[in-house]
């Protein structure tokens, strides 16, 4: 009731509380481990800053789709674009101690990625460990952006109010199904079980251009095939995570599935399988702009793209994960405009 006449809130209180949300300092180690944490949170990179972004920055930086509600962000259209990022801040959140951020992923760190259940295993953990950490930021900051319909009029306030209502639903169930998966993932990292992971991994000759690391529940294969229905709340979603990084030899993306829960993951790669090797990495980049705000971009790479990919990628990427839901078909179906080209060395199922 005459909420049209309160003051609309400040965009400075709003990105403060942003922050906050986005910030917690926990660990994130299977609970039975916590009780070891030592020498303080730290800010984990879910991609290598020395082995990975190092080779495709530019003095030191990347492009980034940063967290933020900094207006400076958005053209006159709307769209996200990406803002240069210091690598030692790219990719980074604060979501294990240091022991623990060192001793889970030590396996990553001092060897090449030569595509063990164990390494795989790994990939698809931190990124999991991730999207939940910034799902539950997304949670806490629900009930700010709730405000932002005030001083407006009552039919502005009706479509914001239902599209938070909907976005709220979309990130608590997201909650729900993450914490199930990762306790899951827990339990095969105390007991070594690393069989329990199934995965497919391209090597490319050269470091991708995109690095990231995300989590989805696959709603659509390569070709646009419906493969699970996102609006089935009380269900439990099939998962799977993906990542793009230099694995020390090669360039390497990796798609990671728990075997019991991955039959639409499994039909989403059976369709990437029938891409061919020379516009694999193209399919590949539209899927992360599209399914993943986690994203480092090789300053000139980017900077070479005409401005029409620049605008699409863009577009697609505008919004927060949950948000907005991209019909794959809509993407790869198009013209070719990245001019992208690398080398593909090997493709291969894990286990293999």
């Amino acid at each position: 009731m005459n909420r049209e006449s309160q003051e609309n809130p400040e965009l400075w209180n709003i990105t403060e509380k942003f922050n906050k949300a986005f910030s917690e300092r926990v660990c994130l180690a299977p609970s039975e481990w916590q009780e070891r944490c030592h020498g303080g949170i730290v800010k984990a990179h879910t991609v290598s800053k020395s082995g990975s972004l190092r080779r495709i920055s530019r003095k030191g930086h990347v492009y980034s789709k940063v967290r933020n509600l900094d207006v400076g962000t958005f053209t006159e259209k709307g769209m996200n674009k990406p803002v240069l990022q210091g690598i030692n801040q790219a990719s980074t959140f604060t979501g294990f101690c240091a022991k623990h951020d060192n001793d889970i992923f030590r396996p990553l760190e001092v060897k090449n990625f030569v595509g063990t259940p164990e390494q795989c295993f790994l990939v698809g953990y931190r990124a999991i460990a991730r999207e939940l950490y910034f799902k539950i930021g997304a949670d806490r900051f629900v009930p700010t952006i709730k405000s932002v319909d005030k001083g407006r009029e009552f039919v502005d306030q009706l479509m914001i109010q239902n599209f938070i209502q909907e976005y709220e639903l979309g990130v608590r169930v997201g909650i729900r199904d993450l914490r199930h998966y990762k306790s899951i993932y827990d339990s095969i990292l105390t007991e070594q079980h690393f069989e329990a992971v199934r995965g497919y991994v391209i090597e490319f000759a050269e470091p991708p251009p995109v690095m990231c690391s995300g989590a989805i529940f696959p709603d659509r294969d390569f070709n646009g095939v419906k493969l699970q229905d996102l609006g089935e709340l009380p269900s439990m979603l099939d998962q799977m995570s993906f990542s793009s990084f230099f694995g020390g030899e090669y360039g390497v993306v990796v798609f990671n599935w728990l075997a019991e829960h991955g039959r639409a993951c499994q039909k989403l790669i059976d369709s990437l399988k029938l891409i061919p090797n020379d516009s694999v990495i193209h399919a590949l980049l539209n899927f992360f702009f599209a399914y993943c705000e986690n994203i480092l971009i090789a300053p000139d790479w980017w900077d070479g793209l005409n401005d029409g990919p620049k605008k699409d990628l863009a577009k697609w990427g505008s919004l927060l994960p949950g948000m907005m839901e991209i019909p794959l078909e809509d993407i790869f179906n198009r013209d070719d405009t990245l001019h992208t080209q690398l080398t593909v060395v090997n493709r291969y199922e894990i286990p293999n």
